[in-house]
């Protein structure tokens, strides 16, 4: 009778010590599951960002270009018309 009383203590025991390992476990997937949102969420939101400012960059750029392709065309215009009166001149007796 004691060795059966010591064998369903033993159980019991194992038994309390099964559970707390299954809760602990739990808390740990659980706290993973959430790290692993957490980092996916932001994850995407630094992608967004990136492409946000990847876009907002080469708008800049795109503007930067333009701007400098103006410049250089009036300053070919003004080559041009340099060029055209110098001939014209040439060409007077």
């Amino acid at each position: 009778m004691a060795h059966r009383e010591a064998l369903l203590g033993d159980a019991q025991a194992q038994h309390a010590q099964i559970i707390a390992a299954a809760h602990a476990e739990h808390e740990r997937l659980i706290t993973e599951t959430e790290v692993y949102r957490g980092a996916v969420s932001r994850a995407d939101e630094l992608g967004a960002q990136a492409h946000a400012d990847a876009a907002r960059t080469r708008a800049e750029v795109d503007q930067y270009v333009d701007s400098r392709l103006a410049d250089f065309e009036t300053t070919l215009e003004h080559m041009l018309l340099s060029v055209e009166k110098a001939r014209t001149t040439l060409r007077e007796p």
